[in-house]
């Protein structure tokens, strides 16, 4: 291949440098998780970068510290000096100016390049294979390959244009505006449109308000809709706070609506036996893993882990949603995220957002609020966007953001009416695809389950 040709062939020399950079800075964070996402010689296309990685992943591994003056003296005892581009090359690569929080975004499109270069290499070798006979239709399909894998990943404008005139036309034929993913809260589905693909979605509220709650009812109920449907893709459900278990428990009280806890202390209320309430829970534990959903434990990850493990994921069995409870818990990729909760909450969040676009799915991010804010939950008032001020990113990055406020909660906010005391507001902030506002639902905490009509 020539010149011109290797000029033209995917590769991104800034990123791979950025990516090397990173590694200086933060080794032993980005090679491991460099590591663990496949990454080899192979993944850059740069001579001198396929070195420097050689050299900073064999010290790495080795124990070998990764600053400059040593790997100048590594690579001078042994002739290799010249490989990464002389004195000038390696200290290029140190000097380079990156953001260890782009890791996740760098690592994809690296990936993307070799992937593209991948497919070139393999109709090249079709194409010049002479031991089979020549086929036009498959010459062809070589060329559209070919086509394909150099191509740009952005969609050309006239490209996005129909795009949004077939979504509008779709939404003319359905009768509604609702593209997205019904997250089977009629009210707020309307509002959002549905979670559509590429949107971060943060579900906020002070403790004990339900916000996981909620998120595991959206988790089950667009996983009935899959099924019922008989839809493609799954969701996942990332719990960095509550084990396996716990949640199994809480997903059997929300689908059997059995008061678990006191079925266990010998009480059955709102059924006629203990058998009844039995039944119900054994037809919940059958039922749920029919259900194209699954549960992982992200406790003590990094977003660089869960940006690779969805990566894996979706490329192993498509997504359709991911739920991640909840996003204070995510631990940054860089030294300074470990030492400063608001940059690793901006991490964590720029990651997510990252994420869902490159998939090209909806991710629901749960959420605490600030401390400070349950001083005004306890008069009453809901929390405001002001009140994720102290979370980082999380208003900047998020497509919309949905607070869960229960005031009757608090001791001096009881309602006049006993049936009020289950009301929950369900209040849309912030909402990048259509209008905010307020609706209502009910919160039945012995089942777990919110319901809006």
């Amino acid at each position: 291949m020539n010149e011109n040709n290797h000029a033209h062939m995917p590769q991104a020399p800034n990123t791979e440098k950025s990516l090397l950079s990173m590694m200086t800075l933060e080794p032993h964070t980005i090679i491991p998780d460099a590591i663990a996402a496949g990454v080899n010689s192979d993944w850059f296309y740069i001579p001198a970068h396929k070195n420097i990685w050689e050299v900073f992943s064999s010290r790495y591994q080795s124990g070998e510290t990764l600053d400059v003056t040593s790997i100048l003296q590594h690579l001078a005892d042994r002739g290799q000096l010249e490989a990464v581009g002389g004195v000038s090359g390696l200290t290029d690569v140190f000097s380079y100016s990156t953001n260890t929080g782009l890791f996740s975004v760098h690592l994809a499109e690296l990936r993307d390049k070799f992937n593209r270069r991948s497919m070139i290499d393999d109709a090249l070798h079709k194409a010049y294979d002479t031991s089979t006979p020549y086929n036009p239709a498959e010459t062809a399909e070589l060329a559209m390959s070919l086509t394909a894998a150099a191509a740009p990943a952005a969609l050309p404008m006239k490209d996005m244009l129909s795009l949004a005139v077939n979504n509008i036309d779709t939404m003319g034929k359905n009768g509604t505006h609702i593209l997205g993913i019904r997250t089977g809260f009629p009210q707020l589905d309307d509002m959002l449109g549905g979670l559509r693909g590429g949107t971060l979605n943060i579900i906020a509220a002070r403790p004990a308000m339900g916000k996981t709650a909620f998120g595991l009812n959206v988790f089950l109920n667009v996983a009935h809709d899959l099924k019922r449907q008989n839809a493609p893709g799954r969701v996942l459900f990332l719990t960095a706070e509550m084990t396996g278990e716990q949640l199994a428990y809480r997903m059997i009280q929300t689908v059997a609506q059995v008061n678990v806890q006191a079925y266990t202390q010998g009480k059955h209320p709102g059924y006629d036996s203990p058998e009844e309430a039995r039944n119900r829970i054994e037809n919940a534990a059958k039922h749920i893993p029919t259900l194209p959903l699954d549960i992982v434990d992200v406790d003590g990850w990094s977003i660089g882990r869960i940006s690779q493990h969805l990566t894996a994921e979706h490329r192993k069995n498509p997504l359709a949603l991911v739920v991640v409870d909840y996003i204070q818990r995510i631990k940054g990729n860089t030294k300074k995220a470990e030492e400063n909760t608001v940059e690793q909450i901006a991490e964590a969040s720029h990651g997510l957002k990252a994420i869902s676009k490159r998939l090209d799915i909806p991710v629901v991010a749960l959420a605490q609020v600030n401390r400070e804010s349950a001083k005004s939950g306890a008069s009453g008032k809901a929390p405001t966007l002001a009140d994720l001020k102290g979370c980082g990113k999380l208003e900047e990055d998020a497509d919309s953001v949905t607070f869960i406020h229960r005031s009757a909660y608090y001791g001096n906010n009881k309602p006049e009416h006993a049936e009020d005391e289950n009301k929950a507001q369900i209040i849309l902030a912030k909402n990048r695809h259509g209008k905010n506002g307020l609706s209502e639902a009910r919160f039945f905490g012995e089942y777990s389950l919110f319901i809006q009509p």
